[in-house]
């Protein structure tokens, strides 16, 4: 494992664990990149998958997957639905994948000495807070 990868791994594992999210995230390491994962549920109903992902670049990216598209001949309005808030917000890429699943991302960019784990997840938790509580409504609709 890289010593640059291991450090933000070490870093992160501490944050999950002062802010007791350690219970909910699983990682998986490799030789390049660290990955944390979860599946949370933003109601009752709605399953989504947080996964953390970092390695040696500049680069640390989280992504929530939190739907797909089932009906096909909603999936042009979903998709100008992620257009008009891709362009309204500069922090979260809303995208669609080849399966059809629905995800947004986002990059904490940061060099290896200033990586603070602690606002990544922060920056994580409030985008994810921000989207359960009020646009994701807006997809349920198409879904």
């Amino acid at each position: 494992m890289d010593i640059i990868v291991n450090k933000k791994k070490d870093q992160f594992m501490e944050v999950l664990q002062e802010t007791k999210l350690d219970r909910i995230f699983e990682f998986r390491m490799t030789e390049n990149d660290v990955v944390f994962r979860s599946i949370q549920r933003m109601n009752e109903h709605v399953p989504s998958q947080i996964l953390f992902k970092m390695d040696k670049s500049i680069y640390n990216d989280c992504m929530v997957i939190f739907g797909t598209v089932e009906k096909k001949r909603t999936r042009g309005k979903i998709l100008e639905l992620m257009n008009e808030l891709n362009l309204s917000n500069r922090i979260c890429k809303y995208s669609i994948s080849k399966e059809d699943d629905l995800f947004f991302t986002f990059s904490y960019i940061s060099e290896e000495d200033k990586f603070d784990a602690k606002l990544f997840l922060t920056i994580a938790t409030q985008l994810y807070k921000d989207f359960s509580e009020n646009i994701y409504k807006r997809f349920e609709e198409l879904l």
